[in-house]
């Protein structure tokens, strides 16, 4: 039977290192967080006429986003994004994240994503509103990398996703008409 090694070199390291490494974590994710919200925030208006929402709802419902969301849960290191969430509720018909992605093999980039729980029609219409646009089963989303040789800062990468965010809801005529009726 092979004894499991107890101390291995990244326990070694890691005994002296972890909170250093943990902080590290905190201070991108907050930074980087606080950039996209901002983002979010100071564009809010434009961005709810051209969904046809209203602002103070959408401002309300900001919330953060992370996955993983936890540091004890199952995570094999492969991807992960962060960001923000409107609105706070799951029960809502849609969902809206801007967020930070990271993954193996890509770029880093910047993401605007929305997810319709009875998308009905309505990605072929985003889509024929933005060229860019990917879809999924019940949801949809452009994306933005962010140069890893400094040519667009981090601010300037969630504006240019904000624009053609914006463009493809004023194109095809906002979120309302893809939402189930009030009763």
């Amino acid at each position: 039977m092979k004894k499991k090694e107890t101390d291995s070199d990244l326990l070694r390291e890691g005994y002296k290192s972890y909170h250093k490494a943990v902080f590290a974590v905190m201070e991108f994710r907050r930074n980087v967080g606080d950039t996209i919200q901002t983002v979010v925030e100071k564009r809010a208006q434009e961005l709810a006429d051209a969904m046809k929402l209203d602002e103070d709802e959408f401002l309300e419902g900001i919330c953060p986003y992370t996955q993983p969301d936890r540091l004890t849960g199952k995570y094999d290191g492969s991807q992960a994004d962060f960001g923000i969430r409107i609105p706070r509720s799951y029960a809502s018909p849609w969902l809206m994240y801007f967020y930070f992605f990271s993954c193996d093999g890509q770029e880093p980039s910047v993401v605007a994503h929305i997810h319709l729980k009875h998308p009905g029609s309505a990605f072929e219409k985003l889509a024929a509103s933005c060229k860019e646009l990917e879809c999924g089963e019940h949801k949809a989303w452009i994306s933005e990398d962010i140069p890893s040789d400094g040519s667009r800062d981090l601010v300037t990468v969630c504006n240019r996703v904000m624009d053609r965010w914006i463009t493809m809801w004023k194109k095809a005529g906002g979120l309302r008409q893809f939402l189930p009726e009030k009763t």
